[in-house]
């Protein structure tokens, strides 16, 4: 076994790393399906980070997400519910960083399927996950099942940036983009105003 230090989502731990401790582990739970975001950011030092998610096996479960210098990110679904752990690692360099791990989505949506959810009180925001492939042209619809609400829809890339978004003051947000590059995407759908209590039906295509 290894030495682990216990993080859960919207959660950061600190930790440094040079040559004599290239690594550190760390203990995240999460459920089947979770689509889980880990960011290990540099604070201090010429550290060149790397970054994986592992399962009980070892496993590398992850990708690797394009990031700016000094970050690494990378980015899995969970394929079961359980424990994962977090390598927290060195490419070269020595220095302290961050390390935030956060679910982006819990549910996952295919082009041609349509799927339906319930805004609440306390869920005025869901995410969807989907894959995509360099120049798909994606069209995304989201629709008010009652009149008295106001759907938002947003298309975003694995680092939370906007690629496409709308606001409807009817039933229906429509919205489309053009994928940058082959991977997952993250389809925001929120409830702008209107009864916090309200279903809706969410499509995707590709066009």
């Amino acid at each position: 076994g290894v030495d682990t230090i216990r993080i859960a989502y919207d959660d950061f731990q600190t930790g440094a790393l040079d040559e004599t401790l290239e690594r550190q582990y760390f203990l995240l739970g999460g459920q089947q399906g979770d689509f889980v975001r880990v960011v290990q950011t540099v604070t201090e030092g010429d550290l060149l980070p790397a970054l994986r998610i592992l399962n009980a096996d070892f496993n590398a479960i992850s990708r690797m997400a394009d990031t700016r210098a000094g970050e690494a990110v990378a980015y899995a679904t969970l394929p079961e519910t359980g424990w994962y752990l977090i390598e927290a690692g060195r490419q070269r360099g020595a220095g302290a960083y961050t390390l935030a791990p956060s679910r982006l989505s819990n549910a996952v949506i295919t082009p041609g399927e349509q799927v339906e959810g319930q805004f609440t009180a306390d869920t005025p925001t869901m995410a969807f996950v989907f894959n995509a492939t360099i120049e798909d042209r994606v069209f995304a619809t989201l629709t008010a099942v009652d009149d008295d609400f106001q759907p938002h829809l947003t298309i975003l890339d694995l680092n939370l940036n906007p690629l496409a978004e709308r606001q409807a003051t009817s039933r229906q947000a429509r919205t489309r983009a053009v994928m940058p590059r082959s991977g997952p995407y993250i389809i925001q759908v929120h409830n702008a105003g209107g009864r916090q209590n309200a279903a809706f039906t969410l499509s995707l295509r590709r066009v």
